[in-house]
């Protein structure tokens, strides 16, 4: 069986002046990747609606820095695509 390679653009990051190597994905890649952001995207809507339901502020503090942590992974597993 052949593992397809999906092409991804050159994009620049501006913000640090670099530009991001022209790499080729697999369609397995694809599909991970892809699968780590439905996770990500869930753990981070989980724990923001938690932070905003508990009452005790420290918790819901720590709830909302849980949910800082998987929306960073989130950007960064999206940069990948």
């Amino acid at each position: 069986m052949a593992i397809k390679r999906v092409k991804r653009s050159g994009k620049t990051n501006a913000a640090k002046g670099e530009n991001m190597p022209n790499t080729d994905l697999t369609a397995k890649e694809v599909t991970i990747i892809s699968d780590l952001l439905t996770y990500e995207e869930a753990a981070c809507k989980k724990a923001r609606l938690y932070s905003k339901q508990l009452t005790d502020p420290e918790i819901a503090d720590k709830f909302t820095k849980i949910a800082d942590n998987h929306e960073k992974r989130f950007n960064a597993l999206l940069a990948l695509l």
